[in-house]
């Protein structure tokens, strides 16, 4: 199974805030292009800047991936909880005091909330 991996609506964001870690894969947008194509390309750092490479290139790193790099760089926690019936809500938390900064309302679907819990998360960074 593979895990999900985020969008690239967050993925942008997600270089913003100063992610810059290796991944499987990416996306990519050469001069000009409309729009951004995922690619897979072993593990290299997709945030990495590379003045000879004119194409922009962001990292699509799992959500669980983006959830560890918010803990260990900027002391953010983000905790998903059954509400029953598959409806799940997200919290925010800051480590290390536990501050809860903000709570989602409830998603039915796991993934949907981690997905949307990541949305939240990276605007309290």
């Amino acid at each position: 199974m593979e895990l999900a991996r985020i969008t690239f609506e967050q993925a942008v964001t997600l270089k913003a805030k100063g992610y810059n870690e290796p991944t499987g894969r990416g996306y990519i947008q050469a001069p000009g292009a409309p729009s951004a194509q995922e690619l897979e390309w072993g593990t290299d750092n997709y945030n990495r800047e590379d003045p000879t490479n004119k194409n922009k290139t962001w990292s699509a790193p799992t959500l669980y991936e983006v959830c560890d790099w918010a803990r260990r760089a900027k002391n953010r926690h983000l905790v998903i909880t059954a509400m029953g019936d598959d409806l799940w809500t997200a919290a925010i938390q800051e480590l290390p005091a536990g501050n809860c900064l903000k709570i989602t309302t409830a998603y039915y679907g796991y993934d949907v909330a981690l997905s949307t819990g990541i949305d939240k998360l990276l605007q309290t960074i």
